[in-house]
């Protein structure tokens, strides 16, 4: 969910990615179609569809970390 926000670049973190690593290893993973994953994107439909988001941003809906990262090269957001 956050590969889509502008706070998609912490999941480069290397300390990140070994815990994520980890628990992809010892936990079954959802993904689109699964009960849970289609709730979510029911529940927080800003988070499945860009548009949705780009619009909650422009309203300020959303906290700074979960809107559109109008600038992808940067580290901060």
């Amino acid at each position: 969910m956050l590969a889509g926000t502008a706070a998609r670049h912490v999941l480069t973190r290397p300390t990140l990615q070994a815990a994520l690593g980890k628990v992809r290893a010892e936990t079954l993973q959802i993904a689109a179609g699964h009960l849970i994953w289609d709730t979510a994107a029911r529940l927080f439909p800003e988070i499945s569809y860009e548009l949705l988001r780009a619009e909650f941003t422009d309203l300020e809906y959303l906290p700074a970390w979960a809107g559109i990262d109008r600038n992808p090269d940067s580290e901060a957001a």
